[in-house]
């Protein structure tokens, strides 16, 4: 018997309901989970609004997760076995694999580019540092890598077995050391800025607000996650969670961390001040191992045993508190200033956008093109719709850029090919906004640009 009408449509919006994430302001649930066609590593949220995920399959090894839960796979001949990913100032994602690192649009994945960097022995996360460069951190090495494929390594004081690493809230970075049982801060000069003892091995760290840095320890016995606050190299504080295995960590939109457990298929809630939370309902034995912030208040967590990455909503900042060490949700918003566009670009070439920011956020970058207009019923339009019309000024919506930007000085890229499409020749007004993690934006500010004529050959 064939089904009414009726019936089908009940299946498709129960259908559309599972792939749905949840409603905002739900507590934080698991789902949806989504089969990989092999085992994951790390995620990043990609400047697309995509989830993108590094695989262990020896062709298929990146991954895109669309916010319903749609699985896409590519192949590059540059990616081999890559570990590391995150977007980069430049809106590219880049990759960390041994003896190299490479980077990709995501429009087109299966181009990457391959960059040799032999210092990259074991391969690990990757961060954007506040200097606007991406780092990475290999034993006893971290490794500069700027968007121009130039790369660094330095041996910074202390280091010895490195394994996570995050950008700071005061400048520098910092590096989870699971041989020396401690995280080791780093300057940008590649300089050790702070040795912090936390006994066990510490295997990721993110940074939290204020400048605090939380880390995940389950060689420690018990098993810890905890949190420090740099300078003060006596102010690490743990909070015991046994038979977890904690590992991955990420700072969300609710204004805590989440740690990925995989020993009991749980992840851990814990706010800047210690309280901790658990959070169920993935598959049995499915092996929570690493996660990321995506959009829209949502965790991606990859399950590496049963080759899954999962969805969590509802991860807002809960109502009446629970984010900042005092007890309240993060309603601060980013302070964006000294903003610097450079003079003129040729068209097809980016340039350097410097910036300002009072912490972590994306930068939104919008492009209107100046043109003529004649204005006709209190609107300017185009000449030839009003030909007899005063004449004025309209601008029209070009393309827009997402930048990934640290707490302090960024220099970012800016133009260049914007979505698929190169600027044309012309003026511009470039208005730029930055949100935080947890969804706050800063004020609008306006810049103007000019894009000058491609140079003849």
């Amino acid at each position: 018997m064939r089904p009414t009408a009726p019936l089908k449509l009940a299946a498709a919006a129960l259908a559309a309901a599972a792939l749905a994430p949840a409603v905002a302001g739900a507590a934080p649930a698991v789902d949806g989970t989504f089969d990989l066609p092999s085992t994951p590593h790390r995620l990043a949220l990609g400047p697309d609004g995509n989830v993108w995920v590094t695989l262990d399959g020896l062709t298929d090894n990146i991954a895109r997760v669309a916010p319903d839960g749609a699985v896409r796979t590519f192949t590059s001949p540059a990616i081999v076995s890559p570990i590391g990913i995150v977007a980069g100032p430049d809106g590219q994602l880049w990759v960390t694999e041994s003896g190299a690192v490479a980077h990709f649009s995501p429009s087109d994945p299966s181009a990457a580019r391959r960059v040799a960097v032999a210092d990259v022995t074991s391969p690990q996360g990757i961060a954007v540092g506040p200097d606007g460069n991406l780092w990475t951190a290999s034993n006893d090495e971290v490794i500069r890598i700027g968007t121009d494929e130039r790369f660094t390594a330095f041996r910074p004081a202390g280091l010895v077995g490195a394994r996570g690493i995050a950008a700071g809230g005061d400048g520098n970075l910092y590096v989870a050391d699971f041989g020396g049982a401690q995280v080791v801060g780093v300057t940008t000069a590649g300089v050790q800025a702070g040795l912090f003892p936390t006994g066990g091995g510490p295997q990721e760290v993110a940074a939290g607000p204020g400048g605090q840095i939380g880390f995940t320890n389950p060689t420690n016995v018990p098993q810890q996650v905890g949190r420090f606050a740099p300078p003060d190299t006596r102010s690490v504080q743990t909070t015991d969670v046994p038979g977890t295995d904690p590992f991955g960590m990420a700072y969300a939109t609710d204004g805590a961390y989440w740690v990925a457990n995989f020993a009991n298929d749980t992840l851990t809630r814990m706010t800047p001040a210690g309280a901790v939370t658990t959070l169920a309902g993935f598959p049995r034995g499915s092996g929570p191992r690493y996660l990321a912030t995506g959009r829209d208040g949502t965790l991606w967590v990859g399950l590496e045993r049963s080759r899954q990455v999962a969805r969590v909503s509802g991860v807002v900042a809960p109502s009446g508190g629970g984010g900042t060490p005092g007890g309240d949700a993060d309603a601060t918003a980013p302070v964006l200033s000294h903003v610097r566009l450079p003079r003129a670009l040729r068209r097809g070439k980016a340039g350097t956008l410097r910036l300002r920011l009072s912490e972590a956020a994306t930068v939104r970058i919008r492009f209107e093109r100046r043109l003529p207009g004649r204005r006709t019923a209190g609107r300017c339009v185009a000449p030839a719709r009003a030909r007899h019309g005063k004449r004025c000024i309209r601008f029209v919506k070009a393309g827009i850029q997402r930048r990934s930007a640290a707490q302090g000085a960024n220099r970012l890229k800016l133009g260049g090919r914007v979505g698929k499409r190169v600027l044309p020749a012309g003026r511009y007004r470039v208005t730029l906004v930055a949100t935080d993690a947890a969804g706050n934006a800063s004020k609008p500010l306006m810049r103007r640009l000019r894009v000058l004529p491609a140079r003849r050959r």
